[in-house]
């Protein structure tokens, strides 16, 4: 590659794009190759805790530690080097033309090898949090943590996981007693016995949870923008509250402008209240005397007795 042809990639700077075009050439270019009898090999790495930039800040390498990543080592790099140089040479019962029918539709290819595809937390822990967690493809890694059981998840839970089942379990309760939406209600009775506090702090290990942050450090008293909040995480935010308490809509814009968490939690209440509300009713004097009534002439017609006599 030329200097100038560097410069072409570098300079528009779309990040992303360009991985995913290099990575996606290097992997046809070996089964290329492979088709010509050639041999040729690809590694997929990521972030080496020597050598990588969240060497150089801590904080990185904490947040990737905390969200269940799994971090290489310059050794597991060598490693995998050498298991590429091994398996460089194309085998012809993996090539296109030479599999059976059964498999023509899957991808083989032993000289791609992926790495750091793994979690140090059980994937049934909500503190686990990598990017791949919900793809199908990675299904197996679920089964691997399997024999841990709910054990090692259990074991594994840590505030933000409590915070957020907290959060389930107070609106579970709203929905068939939704007076305890009420500010000052004393729901749980912790340092913050009300609807609003209970809210937040589910709003909190949330937004922990999207910003790959210690939800220690996340105040409901601060504004969001000063937590980490831009549009793209109030888009998730957006779509973590709908999904969370009971498909309540909340805008970006009214996110991205409420002055505090706490603020947020009020605006989560009150759509809480109106839809909860909604669907309990209330039985006037009037017809519970009626509801009375047929439950006694059900009754005693049931009984045989003379029902005229009431």
């Amino acid at each position: 590659m030329t200097w100038d042809d560097w410069k072409q990639c570098v300079e528009p700077k779309i990040g992303q794009a360009n991985y995913a075009t290099a990575n996606t050439f290097l992997d046809a270019f070996v089964r290329y190759r492979h088709h010509l009898g050639l041999p040729a090999s690809v590694l997929d790495i990521g972030g080496i805790r020597e050598v990588c930039r969240a060497a150089e800040h801590p904080e990185l390498l904490d947040g990737f530690r905390a969200s269940g990543m799994h971090i290489m080592q310059v050794r597991d790099l060598l490693g995998a080097m050498t298991l590429a140089i091994r398996r460089a040479r194309p085998i012809p019962e993996a090539l296109p033309a030479k599999r059976s029918q059964q498999t023509q539709s899957s991808y083989i290819n032993r000289s791609q090898i992926s790495l750091r595809v793994n979690t140090s937390i059980p994937m049934e822990s909500l503190q686990c949090r990598v990017t791949w967690k919900h793809d199908r493809r990675m299904a197996v890694y679920h089964n691997l943590h399997e024999g841990a059981g709910a054990t090692n998840a259990a074991a594994s839970r840590t505030p933000l996981d409590n915070k957020q089942s907290s959060l389930k379990t107070f609106i579970d309760a709203a929905s068939r007693t939704p007076r305890l939406l009420q500010p000052g209600t004393g729901a749980h009775g912790d340092s913050t016995p009300d609807a609003v506090g209970t809210i937040a702090r589910g709003l909190g290990a949330a937004l922990a949870e999207i910003l790959v942050k210690d939800p220690a450090t996340i105040d409901v008293a601060s504004a969001p923008a000063k937590i980490g909040l831009n549009s793209l995480v109030a888009m998730e935010l957006r779509d973590w509250i709908r999904h969370n308490c009971r498909g309540v809509e909340v805008s970006v814009l009214t996110i991205s402008r409420c002055t505090s968490l706490l603020a947020l939690a009020e605006t989560v209440r009150q759509e809480l209240v109106d839809k909860l509300g909604s669907s309990t009713f209330h039985i006037v004097p009037q017809t519970m005397s009626l509801i009375v009534n047929a439950a006694l002439y059900t009754g005693l017609a049931y009984a045989g007795n003379d029902v005229d006599r009431w």
